[in-house]
């Protein structure tokens, strides 16, 4: 994995991804987080080399950077290293999209949640002889949560960083440790991506999440 994982705070995990900084010039949205919400870490996955990152939320208002309306939010973060045209290249698809109500499910008692999306992100590749950027690349994201420990008061705060993102979470609420299993299928990742982790399925009281992205 090319980062690691710091301790977990009353629920949510503090995850810091050492990769290098983000663009200098990023686009900033902030939200006002409340009610269910999953999150979804790991390592490796299948094929070798794939690590990837999910939050979502039942409830996410905008307070800078977006409309004001109130609506189901994905923000997700797949990244492989895989052999390109005789070279290693790291891709990174990545995003942080609205989604329709009916996408993501979590019982009130937190022991299971589901999410099924199709949705539009970023694709970076990253070789040794430059940079590609493609935008609106679409993928498929499937998460299922199961509760594997009980349900507990959460303060917590949760960081992520990559070369294409930076998410920071603060909340407080509670909530309950999950595995996740998780599919995800972008052609330009070579197809299918498996992964079985650690999750997280929350009842947030308060949350405010930032996101920033390279414009």
């Amino acid at each position: 994995m090319s980062g690691r994982i710091g301790k977990r705070v009353c629920g949510w995990m503090v995850l810091a991804m050492l990769a290098a900084a983000p663009a200098a010039r990023a686009e900033q949205a902030t939200y006002v987080v409340h009610g269910l919400g999953g999150a979804a870490f790991w390592g490796l996955g299948e094929p070798f080399g794939t690590e990837a990152i999910v939050l979502a939320f039942a409830d996410a208002t905008a307070e800078k950077g977006e409309s004001p309306a109130s609506s189901p939010r994905l923000v997700f973060s797949v990244t492989q290293w895989a052999p390109a045209d005789g070279v290693w290249a790291r891709r990174q698809w990545h995003g942080n999209v609205s989604l329709d109500a009916d996408k993501l499910d979590i019982k009130l008692d937190l022991s299971k949640g589901t999410l099924k999306a199709t949705v539009e992100g970023t694709l970076e590749e990253q070789r040794l002889d430059g940079a590609i950027l493609r935008r609106k690349e679409k993928g498929e994201i499937e998460i299922t949560w199961i509760a594997s420990g009980g349900i507990a008061d959460s303060t917590s705060t949760f960081s992520y960083q990559s070369p294409a993102t930076t998410a920071i979470l603060a909340s407080v609420g509670t909530g309950r440790q999950a595995l996740a299993t998780v599919t995800v299928k972008v052609d330009a990742l070579g197809g299918t991506s498996r992964i079985l982790g650690f999750g997280q399925l929350a009842s947030l009281i308060e949350g405010r999440l930032s996101v920033s992205t390279p414009q």
